[in-house]
This record gives C-alpha cells, sequence and structure tokens, in this order.
C-alpha cells in the first residue's frame, strides 16, 4: 500500500489538487495524469529510457487494477465512503472504474511496463557478479562467532544492555544463515516454537543403518522445520554452539522483548517483530573489516541474497576428488566372493555385504557395492 500512496501523492502534485482522493484518482479522465505520476515515483528519464525502480513501475499497474476491483466491491456492499446518492450515479461509478480498469489493462504494458522489464533485464545482465572471497567468508565466521560468545558472557554474568543484547542476536543470525547457507528469509523468520518444536524419532533400529559420521550429526546438529518462501517446510541445521546463543536468547529475552513477539531473532526497539538477516549481515561485514564486504551484504533480489551461501557450495563442487573406479583387483574379489548371487541373479543379504566389506577391507559403502552387484547382473544376462 506504500507504494500506492507514493503515487496519490504524486498525483496530487501533477493535478496540484491536495484534495483528491484515491478513488477520485481512479477515473479514466485522470489515466494520463496517473501514468504521468507513476513516471515520477519510478524515476522514468524519457530520453534515456531507464527507471530508477523498473520493478515498481511493472508491479504498479497490476496494484491499480485490484484496487480497482477492491473499489467495485466497495461500493456495491454499500460501505461508508462508498455509497451513491442515486441509482444512476452509481451506475456511472462502476462504469468508470471498469474504463479506468480498461485502460490499465490496455495501455499501462504499452506505456510503461515493457519499457521497464527491458530496462530491467538490461540492468541484470550489464551487473557484474560479485561473489565473497573464501577468506572474507572464513574470517567473517571467525570474527562474528567471536563477538557472539564475548556478548553471551556479558549477558549471563548481568554486563548487558540493548545494545548488546541486539547484536547479540543479529550474531546470532548472521551465523546461522552463514552456516546453512539458505536464502535470508527461511532463517530470519523462524519462531521460537518452531525451535522448540524437535522432530526427533525414538526408534533405535534406524542407528545400525548410520555411520559413526552420521551418527555424530545426529547428536551434535539440532534440524528445526520452518515455514520458507511459498510456505514450504525448510530444514535448519542448528550446530551446539549457535543452540547455546539461542537458548541464551529464550532465556533472557524477555527484558527487552515484549512477551507477544514470537519471532526467535526479534531485535528490541525495532518497528518490524523479527531481525532481518540483510541488515545483520552488513552490520557485522562493517566490524569484521572484510575485503569486499558489499558482496556479502547485497540485498538487492534474491539472486544476491543467496550469493553468499552458493560460495561454499561452488567451491565444495570443485575441490572434490573425481570417484575412482574399482579396481581388478577389487572387482575379482567381489565376482568371487557374490560368483552364486550372479549366476543365480539374486541379491546378496546386507550381512554378506557388511561381512565382505569387513573382510577384504573394501573402502565402499554397502549401497556402492549393492549397485555394482547389481550392474553386474546386468551385464550377465
Amino acid at each position: 500500500m506504500r507504494e500506492l500512496s507514493r503515487l496519490l501523492i504524486s498525483f496530487r502534485k501533477v493535478t496540484n489538487n491536495n484534495d483528491v482522493s484515491f478513488k477520485d484518482m481512479l477515473h479514466p479522465k485522470h489515466f494520463d495524469n496517473v501514468l504521468f505520476a507513476a513516471r515520477n515515483i519510478v524515476g522514468f528519464d524519457a530520453e534515456k529510457k531507464t527507471f530508477k525502480s523498473p520493478s515498481l513501475a511493472m508491479h504498479l499497474g497490476t496494484s491499480l487494477k485490484l484496487v480497482c476491483e477492491e473499489l467495485v466491491h466497495l461500493i456495491l456492499k454499500e460501505k461508508i465512503g462508498f455509497r451513491s446518492s442515486s441509482v444512476k450515479h452509481k451506475k456511472d461509478w462502476l462504469e468508470n472504474i471498469n474504463y479506468f480498469k480498461q485502460l490499465i489493462k490496455n495501455r499501462w504494458n504499452i506505456e510503461l511496463s515493457s519499457i521497464a522489464n527491458k530496462d530491467l533485464n538490461e540492468k541484470r545482465w550489464k551487473k557484474p557478479l560479485i561473489v565473497p572471497l573464501v577468506s572474507d567468508v572464513k574470517k567473517f565466521r571467525d570474527q562474528t562467532l567471536k563477538l557472539a560468545q564475548d556478548y553471551g558472557r556479558q549477558i549471563v554474568q548481568n554486563e548487558d544492555n540493548i545494545k548488546i543484547f541486539k547484536l547479540f542476536v543479529q550474531s546470532t543470525l548472521a551465523l546461522l544463515i552463514i552456516f546453512n547457507r539458505r536464502r535470508i528469509g527461511d532463517i530470519q523468520y523462524l519462531k521460537i516454537k518452531d525451535y522448540l518444536d524437535e522432530h526427533k524419532t525414538n526408534f533405535k533400529d534406524f542407528e545400525s543403518v548410520l555411520t559413526e559420521g552420521e551418527k555424530q550429526l545426529t547428536r551434535k546438529y539440532k534440524r528445526v522445520l520452518n515455514s520458507g518462501k511459498g510456505s514450504r517446510a525448510v530444514v535448519i541445521l542448528i550446530p551446539e554452539i549457535i543452540q547455546s546463543f539461542i537458548n541464551i536468547i529464550i532465556t533472557y529475552r524477555n527484558k527487552y522483548i515484549s512477551t507477544d513477539n514470537d519471532y526467535l531473532f526479534a531485535l528490541p526497539g525495532s518497528s518490524i517483530k523479527w531481525g532481518k538477516g540483510d541488515v545483520a549481515l552488513r552490520t557485522f561485514s562493517k566490524m569484521c573489516n572484510l575485503e569486499n564486504p558489499q558482496s556479502i551484504t547485497s540485498n538487492n533480489d534474491d539472486e544476491d541474497n543467496v550469493r553468499l551461501v552458493n560460495v561454499p557450495k561452488t567451491i565444495t563442487k570443485k575441490t572434490l576428488k573425481k570417484r575412482k573406479g574399482w579396481s581388478k583387483d577389487n572387482l575379482s574379489l567381489l565376482n568371487k566372493e557374490f560368483s552364486k548371487h550372479i549366476k543365480n541373479h539374486t541379491y546378496p543379504s546386507t550381512i554378506e555385504i557388511r561381512r565382505f566389506i569387513k573382510e577384504y577391507k573394501i573402502n565402499r559403502t554397502e549401497a556402492v557395492v549393492r549397485s555394482k552387484i547389481q550392474h553386474l547382473l546386468k551385464q550377465s544376462i
């Protein structure tokens, strides 16, 4: 609604009439002035055909169509402030709104949206890709962790104030974003009840199929489900050190945060209920004196939001060693050990595969061995 308010203010300046209301603005005779007002607020340059805010120019038309539909709804229901003096006036009013909406449908794209879309696409491919340096990411993580530990100690020892608590929440949020390598919105909207609601099972049967490394992961990391973009479920993994930070936040938050605010990363004195992840990243990137801080703090679009978190994935992909194939000796042992199964086109049991791996010290998982046996079975057909 803020963008529509800006449009109305601009329209009043264009028409030099401060008394005109929004419902009066939605009239066919005002379409050109509305278009002119829209060009003003989006920063349209008629000579260069460029916009300061091309995305706003594109969806203003959609917003106006929605407002027209809402206005028709209010007039038909004769809500206070939208009642007509006569049936004829009501009919004319509705017709004018529909005509204005039709002009938006037919002309807005030609006059504004198509040019804005062209400008937006050109700016995207001309914009240089800024990728965070690995040294910056490591420095950011190490120094932010150190600061968070210091803030947490001050809070526990009652040496804190509003500023310390705010920085502690922001540092915890920033560390969690860095660790999970997810969109900022997937983390910052986490609620206390979702954090405390653990999705665990007590079935011991699964332990036998887990490796030692996987068992360590289940013990040292907390798995939390949060609502992400499009209301999809997003998994957040929280290591022990960040769990300790969050526990401090929950324990001492009542000193600074209202009890009716259920967002985990709420900040004291903020006008919004949740802490903003991009602000947290920006704050600590400045404090850490990074070589290229803008690559971490960029928040222009979704691509920029996840640029930081994609770096470790890119590095991992490049540094992974190529998978080694089966050696002749190992392949010979496999054929010899499971020759009966291969001949009879049957699969060995999990116990047999485990015994084979252990006895011959094969550096393969059960799944890989089973897959290789399946491949040999197909070859023997």
